[in-house]
């Protein structure tokens, strides 16, 4: 459950403070098997409560091969060329999707000799 402080200029800290002690009497069976409007209500029936229109939930992570690439290109060659050397290749992980770019001797060089790819993206 999240509870938000929206500014409208009417509250201060105080109320916000009484809302999270009215929020954390919730039980975990009452959010698994009631209705969400149920559970507002016996919580905040005193209060004003709005109820947005639900809205779909989805997951997207911006990272891309060519954006790993450009962190490649804007490390320099040499510093690109000593990670080959110590790894056998070079990898990016994004922490945020878990997705894995493996870049070999060939697309490293690929990279710095044809252009590719412009120093100035970022990650």
């Amino acid at each position: 459950m999240m509870l938000q402080i929206v500014p409208d200029g009417k509250g201060d800290e105080n109320d916000f403070e009484h809302l999270v002690q009215l929020t954390e009497t919730v039980k975990n069976e009452e959010l698994f098997e009631l209705e969400a409007e149920e559970v507002l209500y016996r919580l905040y029936h005193q209060e004003t409560v709005q109820l947005f229109d639900p809205q779909a939930v989805e997951f997207m992570c911006g990272c891309s091969r060519d954006k790993s690439a450009a962190a490649i290109v804007s490390l320099g060659r040499d510093e690109a060329d000593t990670i080959l050397a110590e790894n056998g290749n070079l990898t990016l992980h994004c922490d945020y999707c878990n997705a894995d770019y493996v870049f070999d001797s060939i697309d490293v060089a690929a990279l710095f000799e044809n252009g590719a790819v412009g120093s100035n993206q970022v990650h």
